[in-house]
């Protein structure tokens, strides 16, 4: 008896590209065009989520960043830890685009905010340690990176001066901060 072809019941290396292609149509940022297709149905979410499928999701992140100069330190990543990578930097992005650091060019003082922020200025570190390209579009063209540094240096570098004799004061924030000014600036700038 011929039975028809439906979405659900499609091989699972088509639904595969299929997916892949998707992310695809969404090279910047997190992948959030796959959320509709997650939510689907169960059948799809148990084919395509990342704890059902890392070999896509692990796909999805070798496209979207760089792990080229991970492989040149003679280490080939998992797909599991393609799959951490890919969740840590997405978080870390999207923290460093919607954001609101700066309110009314004052500083912004909320419990906790500085270590979230260190934290995701470090992951953008990292990112630009392993740039061959794909990091950085992610961070300056999608997340905004490079204007966040901008604005810190600008109006946080001297948060706490007056307990270093007017100079800033070495942490992380402002390690991270200059690292990543310096990695952003470019021959021409």
């Amino acid at each position: 008896m011929y039975q028809p072809i439906t979405f659900t019941n499609l091989p699972p290396e088509i639904l595969d590209n299929i997916t892949f292609e998707l992310a695809a149509l969404q090279p910047l940022g997190p992948p959030y065009i796959l959320l509709p297709l997650l939510t689907t149905c169960t059948c799809v979410y148990n084919v395509i989520s990342p704890p059902a499928n890392p070999r896509l999701w692990s796909r999805i992140f070798r496209y979207k960043f760089d792990v080229g100069a991970v492989q040149r330190r003679s280490f080939i990543p998992t797909q599991g830890q393609c799959i951490e990578q890919l969740v840590r930097y997405c978080r870390a992005m999207q923290l460093l685009r919607s954001r609101n650091w700066f309110q009314d060019s004052e500083i912004s003082v909320i419990e906790g905010e500085d270590m979230i922020l260190n934290d995701a200025l470090m992951v953008a570190v990292m990112m630009m340690l392993e740039d061959d390209g794909a990091n950085m579009r992610q961070l300056c063209e999608w997340a905004h990176a490079d204007l966040l540094v901008d604005d810190l240096v600008r109006h946080r570098m001297f948060d706490e001066q007056h307990s270093n004799h007017g100079w800033p004061v070495a942490n992380i924030r402002n390690s991270c901060t200059l690292w990543l000014m310096w990695m952003f600036t470019s021959e021409g700038e």
